[in-house]
């Protein structure tokens, strides 16, 4: 392990993009146990990353990368709930994305650790009430988990802080029509 680490040290440091040698570093590290060296090596790219002048998109597509391979990582190590954090970090850097949602909410619930990835988000909804992303990721949360009258909540929510988006009442209207709250879904519809 001593030689493979210098040798993807060596190859990671020639080329500060090559992902592979990064996530074979990242998983020599786990594997030597040295978790302090890892973490390191995880904040200096994170830096990197947003000091590299790519452009947002960019630089968000490269962290989200350095994420995922951290989740990969902290997974090998049995570092789950550092790992659910990771698909945090995720989420909010890309709040839209069903499946990375779909991703994180699947792993939680594999490691036990689904309480912490509602409540985070619970949490942040009611903080950052004006910010109908978190809404609509809480939504989704809890349509997945069942608790529809709590989904179609966040999406009013989120109808009252974008009622421009005509995305946002379709699933409202919908998750009513669910719970067969249909004069209310018809109404929604009809706004």
């Amino acid at each position: 392990l001593a030689d493979a680490e210098a040798t993807l040290r060596a190859l990671y440091n020639e080329n500060r993009l090559d992902t592979e040698a990064f996530g074979e570093l990242a998983r020599t590290l786990g594997a030597e146990n040295k978790l302090n060296e890892l973490t390191a090596l995880y904040q200096e790219a994170f830096k990197e990353a947003r000091e590299a002048g790519l452009g947002g998109e960019e630089t968000r597509t490269r962290v989200v990368g350095l994420r995922d391979g951290m989740i990969r990582t902290l997974d090998t190590l049995g570092k789950y709930q550092d790992a659910v954090d990771q698909h945090i970090e995720i989420i909010n850097s890309l709040p839209e994305d069903n499946d990375r949602l779909a991703a994180a909410i699947d792993y939680a619930e594999r490691h036990n650790l689904i309480d912490r990835l509602v409540g985070y988000y619970e949490k942040l909804s009611k903080e950052s009430n004006k910010n109908y992303r978190w809404q609509v990721v809480l939504g989704r949360i809890y349509d997945r988990r069942g608790n529809l009258a709590g989904a179609s909540e966040q999406y009013r929510i989120a109808v009252l802080n974008e009622p421009q988006l005509p995305d946002l009442r379709f699933t409202l209207a919908s998750l009513l029509a669910r719970q067969r709250r249909f004069d209310e879904a018809i109404s929604t519809l009809r706004e």
